[in-house]
């Protein structure tokens, strides 16, 4: 997301783009050079000294908070000249440690928005017998947030039988579900375009987290843009990231701790307000979260690094993005 997506995009506006592996390419000379959560070791380390010694400059890039490591003296981000993060929060705990940080949030993909547009424009030729909240969790890290939550379903499930849910990844959750038989629906593995083709049952998408973990406050607020392509209204716990992105009551609700089963209410009993929130949260993506708009911030960013690289090394050559598994180079 943050360094093939850019690429791509960049790549649209004129920039020639190459990816490869970290262990595979040598650094060019006089270029911009972007580090994408690359681990900090030695390799990485001997790399960004070569890289300096060849007059680049180079950045460091990362999506969450990986304070703990950066606190470290000897981390590869002291060799950096800045560091660019995806959430305000995330600037806020790095800029304690570093300067400076520059904020470029995370975008979705023109395959993601083509598969959304496909979505939005079929999603109300099935069946809609039921309202469909779902909770997409993906990763095996969120069993805490979904607790948050867990007993408002179960109680709304069992008061409104025009209700179903959807829970999608590695979830530890209540055996109580399974009373509700066909309307609680659980995919433990699923391909990426099964986990996409999801969202065309889907009537609210849920998005909890627990606030009182940093780690959370400095994740993107990546469910709601997942599901707002798609024209569906997210719910979501009030983090820095939902908090900058969901203008509650006219693109999402937010919910904390009791009130998430009377914002869920509002939307079960409210077609028209799942609607209305939908195509909300949609245009923003149009406006906001698409390649086009993120790549003008990398755009200026560049600039402005050309700018300090000219002082110290001459013209620019290369721009690359390096992460353990990627090497993308720009050239214009």
């Amino acid at each position: 997301m943050r360094c093939l997506q850019p690429a791509e995009s960049l790549g649209e506006k004129g920039f020639d783009v190459e990816v490869g592996n970290i262990r595979k390419v040598l650094p060019t000379k006089n270029g911009i050079i972007f580090f994408h959560r690359t681990p900090s070791n030695a390799f990485t380390r001997s790399f960004l000294r070569l890289a300096r010694s060849y007059g680049n400059v180079l950045v460091y890039d990362t999506d969450d908070l990986t304070i703990i490591e950066a606190k470290q003296k000897d981390h590869v981000m002291h060799l950096c000249d800045a560091i660019t993060v995806s959430t305000e929060f995330l600037k806020k705990e790095f800029a304690k440690h570093f300067e400076p940080v520059i904020v470029i949030r995370n975008a979705l993909s023109s395959a993601y928005w083509q598969a959304a547009t496909a979505i939005r424009e079929s999603k109300y030729e099935g069946d809609n017998k039921y309202v469909t909240m779902a909770y997409l969790s993906g990763s095996a890290t969120h069993d805490d947030d979904f607790k948050i939550i867990e007993q408002s379903l179960l109680e709304l499930l069992n008061q409104y039988d025009q209700t179903r849910l959807i829970l999608a990844g590695k979830l530890n959750f209540s055996k109580d579900f399974f009373q509700f038989q066909d309307r609680f629906i659980n995919y433990e593995f699923m391909s990426y375009t099964d986990y996409v083709n999801l969202y065309k049952c889907i009537d609210i998408n849920l998005a909890p987290l627990d606030v009182d973990k940093p780690f959370n406050q400095g994740r993107s607020e990546l469910k709601y843009m997942e599901a707002g392509a798609c024209g569906i209204p997210t719910v979501a716990s009030p983090t820095d990231s939902y908090l900058h992105a969901i203008e509650p009551g006219v693109n999402g609700l937010l919910a904390s701790g009791g009130e998430w089963k009377s914002q869920l209410i509002k939307l079960i009993n409210n077609s028209e307000l799942r609607r209305e929130l939908g195509v909300k949260a949609c245009a923003d993506m149009s406006a906001n979260y698409l390649g086009d708009s993120r790549v003008r911030e990398y755009i200026d960013l560049i600039h402005r690094l050309k700018d300090q690289q000219n002082v110290r090394s001459g013209p620019l050559r290369r721009l690359a993005c390096l992460t353990s598994v990627y090497l993308t180079r720009l050239i214009r």
